[in-house]
């Protein structure tokens, strides 16, 4: 949609896909997916020999009213390749060892307030992956030192806490971009303040299941 491709700039979404190494043929997921603006543009790389879980949870859905955002665009946009997914984080209904990467984009501080059980969710996401399979985590930097304590707040998350977490379930950190850093953000004000919105300083990072 229009609406989606104004997003795509800030986001430098083109380059961070390639980046993460999504191409045609693909099976990935997109975790908490809302209304579908990353799962729609996974659909188009991976094309219709490729296929794409957009994964929501219900609690998530009552933002919604109880209507399927995904299943929504699905019908208005004729995606084929696309299944929405409605479980919880900690248990993910994704067929085992069968996806190529799992992307975790913009939300992962938000596990911290809705007391999410993250070891449990990073080890659902481990065991859909494929052996060597990629989980891409991308979210906003806070302050060094504040770890979870402005997740709520500010909607931010330290990157060290991300990395310990996430490789505590048995992933290798393997890469990270600069695409979406702005070393200009104070990282002490919140995400959507017009000072830093769509600007802010943020890690994206490669993390790849062993195998």
């Amino acid at each position: 949609t229009d609406e989606d491709r104004d997003r795509d700039e800030p986001r430098h979404i083109a380059s961070l896909l390639a980046f993460f190494g999504i191409r045609q043929g693909m099976t990935v997921a997109d975790l908490m997916a809302s209304r579908g603006y990353l799962a729609g543009t996974l659909a188009g790389i991976v094309g219709d020999t490729g296929k794409v879980y957009a994964q929501n949870s219900p609690r998530l859905l009552e933002r919604f009213k109880g209507a399927d955002p995904i299943a929504e665009r699905i019908t208005e946009t004729g995606l084929t390749n696309t299944v929405s997914v409605i479980c919880e984080l900690e248990d993910l209904k994704l067929p085992a060892g069968s996806l190529d990467v799992i992307l975790s984009f913009m939300f992962y501080h938000d596990t911290i307030w809705v007391g999410t059980d993250r070891a449990a969710m990073n080890a659902s996401v481990f065991t859909a992956l494929k052996p060597g399979a990629i989980f891409a985590v991308v979210d906003h930097h806070a302050a060094a030192g504040s770890g979870a304590s402005v997740a709520q707040t500010m909607h931010r998350i330290e990157r060290k806490l991300v990395v310990d977490e996430v490789t505590a379930a048995g992933f290798m950190l393997t890469d990270e971009t600069d695409l979406l850093e702005n070393p200009d953000d104070p990282l002490d004000v919140l995400v959507f303040d017009k000072t830093v919105r769509d600007r802010t300083h943020k890690f994206a990072m490669k993390f790849q299941k062993p195998g």
